[in-house]
């Protein structure tokens, strides 16, 4: 990974199928567990700084994932969401942004969150 990537937010939201709970199939849930797999699989590769979601139930209207990723340039960010399990399958929806970390603690909060203070 070159030092000269540029950082891109990564916003994900459900297809409108998908507020509803009961409308999950396994396949649905499985395809979830593909997409947190690629992402983590983002992170040993060193193009993933983070993810996360809003802690919203399915249908709530603030209910939304982010992921600040790496790579070379916007057309390489849409490819690289282009394959996610979820936006193939159909359960979200993506879109990427240029984004620029102005502040950042992430070390310090890392090591936190493992309980070393």
């Amino acid at each position: 990974m070159s030092t000269d990537d540029s950082l891109f937010l990564y916003h994900l939201v459900l297809n409108e199928t998908y507020h509803d709970p009961a409308a999950w199939t396994d396949d649905d849930r499985a395809t979830i567990g593909r997409h947190a797999e690629f992402l983590d699989g983002l992170g040993r590769d060193g193009r993933l700084a983070l993810a996360g979601r809003t802690l919203y139930d399915p249908g709530h209207p603030d209910l939304f994932g982010i992921a600040v990723i790496r790579a070379p340039s916007l057309e390489a960010a849409q490819e690289m969401m282009a394959d996610d399990p979820s936006v193939v399958g159909g359960v979200q929806r993506a879109s990427i942004h240029p984004y620029s970390m102005a502040i950042r603690h992430l070390s310090r909060f890392e090591r936190e969150l493992d309980g070393d203070s």
